[in-house]
């Protein structure tokens, strides 16, 4: 690596080193978790309002845990795309969207999974 570098710049291991550990530091300071998807938030929100507009559970109460349970025998939704794909993390973030737009309602529940989560028409 350090050849590499020496090509287009003159930089030495001492010089490369300080510089890699200083981004470290930063990166470590500046950021906790990064989520990839294959979808942005605002993408996986209307996604999942039509789901539940489309059986007919707008105005019905679910739990975060309910949403994210991947589970086939104790899950109505395990087979939809997002119920795989989200985590809680990502699944509370796609809650806060729908919640800006004023499509759901969250209620602080116990713990974050039992946060419950109501969809409005």
């Amino acid at each position: 690596m350090t050849e590499l570098i020496n090509r287009g710049f003159a930089v030495d291991d001492s010089q490369l080193n300080a510089a890699l550990n200083t981004m470290t530091e930063t990166v470590e300071t500046q950021l906790t978790t990064v989520h990839i998807t294959y979808r942005p938030i605002i993408e996986w929100s209307q996604l999942i309002y039509s789901y539940f507009q489309s059986i007919g559970q707008l105005s019905s109460i679910h739990t975060l845990y309910e949403l994210i349970d991947t589970n086939p025998e104790t899950s109505a939704h395990s087979s939809e795309e997002w119920c795989s794909a989200l985590d809680e993390t990502l699944m509370f973030a796609v809650l806060n969207q729908l919640q800006k737009q004023n499509k759901c309602q969250l209620i602080k529940g116990a713990t974050r999974s039992e946060t419950g989560i109501k969809f409005r028409e």
